[in-house]
């Protein structure tokens, strides 16, 4: 602690508290939706450069399982496969 604000004091401090809370969560929106916009261009380029393949466009499940990693894991890691679903018919 360097000049800096002890832990238990912010914690007694509830308008510094509610401050810091409302800040976090404000940073989790802006990096979710940083993070929406790229997978909606990732899927954008992807079916761009499957139809101009074959002239056929990947199906739900095709985007779902190439972009999505599985559900069962509390690994933090992002989109899992339901996000890429949600995510394709929002």
């Amino acid at each position: 602690r360097q000049g800096g604000m002890d832990i238990s004091q912010i914690r007694k401090n509830k308008g510094l508290t509610k401050l810091l809370v409302l800040a976090k969560r404000e940073k989790v929106k802006e990096e979710l939706r940083r993070n929406q916009e790229q997978l909606t261009c990732r899927i954008w380029r992807r079916m761009l450069s499957r139809r101009s393949q074959d002239g056929s466009l990947p199906r739900v499940s095709d985007i779902v399982n190439e972009f999505g990693s599985p559900n069962d894991g509390l690994d933090g890691v992002w989109p899992k496969s339901i996000d890429v679903h949600v995510h394709l018919h929002h």
